[in-house]
């Protein structure tokens, strides 16, 4: 899928946005999505060996650990998400692999779920939304001086 193809989808005012994405096709959009996933520490250990060459045993050992930042998912582990499986007739099988992107939450890496081969979640997608809810309208109320 393309950029574009991860819009934010808000269902009001009051809930975060939520993006949800699929495995990309361009290395652009894994780009942008492992700059959306952000970055993490790990520690690397460094250990070091020194001694006289003719011993059996080394005498100098020396361990140092680092912190490193990296991303929490690199643009080619994205490029490598799992797709949906589809049948000859392009229909999907077996779900893939989705990131899901919610404001001031940590990334999820989730599972697709195919609403339409559960007979309770396809029961739901076919409902309509509901009508949005009315403001009563507003009344001006005006006091003359006395």
């Amino acid at each position: 899928r393309d950029l574009h193809s991860f819009p934010t989808r808000r269902s009001s005012d009051l809930e975060p946005d939520i993006r949800v994405a699929y495995a990309p096709n361009k290395i652009e959009t894994a780009e942008w999505l492992s700059r959306m996933a952000g970055t993490t520490t790990i520690v690397k250990e460094d250990v070091t060996v020194s001694g006289k060459r003719h011993r059996a045993m080394l005498d100098q050992v020396s361990t140092t650990f680092h912190q490193i930042a990296r991303p929490l998912m690199t643009p080619d582990e994205i490029m490598r998400l799992k797709g949906p499986r589809k049948d000859m007739g392009d229909a999907i099988i077996e779900p893939g692999d989705m990131l899901i992107f919610a404001a001031g939450h940590a990334p999820i890496l989730g599972t697709q779920t195919l609403y339409f081969r559960d007979a309770e979640l396809a029961t739901r997608a076919r409902l309509s939304p509901p009508e949005p809810r009315r403001r009563p309208p507003f009344k001006l109320i005006v006091r003359e001086a006395s």
